[in-house]
């Protein structure tokens, strides 16, 4: 039983391990390193492969290891990462441009690897601040990559960018995200409390939970 002042509110979570943190960036510094080795065109290709392997694994990684916190940060990230791709597609068939590789193609613009980079940069900068130099680094990485491939244009790959970090950013300031709770927890209801008056001013915390 807790007593707590009136109109407060206590969730219970696990302590949040510094080590959650520090795999979080080593999977974005493995990933940016690799291929440094070799010629341009192979490296802006591993780059290229890469972008959703990584956002993917991390997703991954702070849902099977981190607390209760980094998970709900994780199902942000895929709220912004399913309406960024969903919207990148959409635009992607009304636009019919064709890509620098492929004049025959009709999905050019935008680039969708680029706005997921962006979108994830964007959820980490707010959800794993630690971890959002290497998130930003690596989306910059990948909409060179995605030029210096032929599969974009400057103009798509930047489209993809801006589009991805919007996307994100509205993710972020909904309660349930941008699909309304089907992905991203409400964060109005991570708290469960039951209450009786204790004296004036004062409220007797008797059950909290979170799910």
């Amino acid at each position: 039983m807790t007593c707590r002042p009136n109109g407060s509110a206590m969730r219970r979570t696990k302590a949040r391990p510094g080590w959650a943190r520090w795999v979080v960036a080593t999977i974005f510094a493995t990933a940016v390193a690799a291929g440094t080795a070799q010629a341009d065109d192979a490296f802006a290709q591993d780059i290229s492969e890469l972008c959703r392997p990584v956002i993917i694994g991390t997703m991954a990684g702070m849902w099977a290891f981190g607390d209760d916190e980094d998970v709900d940060s994780a199902r942000y990230i895929l709220d912004a990462q399913i309406c960024a791709n969903g919207l990148a597609e959409i635009i992607k068939r009304v636009t019919g441009q064709p890509r620098p590789s492929d004049p025959t193609a009709d999905d050019g613009f935008p680039s969708g690897h680029t706005s997921a980079a962006f979108a994830f940069a964007r959820s980490m900068s707010e959800y794993a601040p630690e971890a959002a130099p290497f998130a930003w680094g690596f989306a910059a990485a990948t909409a060179w990559a995605r030029v210096e491939t032929d599969r974009h244009s400057w103009a798509q790959s930047l489209a993809g960018a801006v589009l991805g970090t919007w996307i994100a950013g509205e993710s972020i300031k909904h309660d349930g995200g941008l699909l309304g709770g089907v992905i991203a927890p409400d964060r109005s209801a991570l708290v469960g409390t039951t209450e009786a008056p204790a004296m004036p001013g004062y409220t007797v915390t008797v059950w909290a939970a979170s799910w």
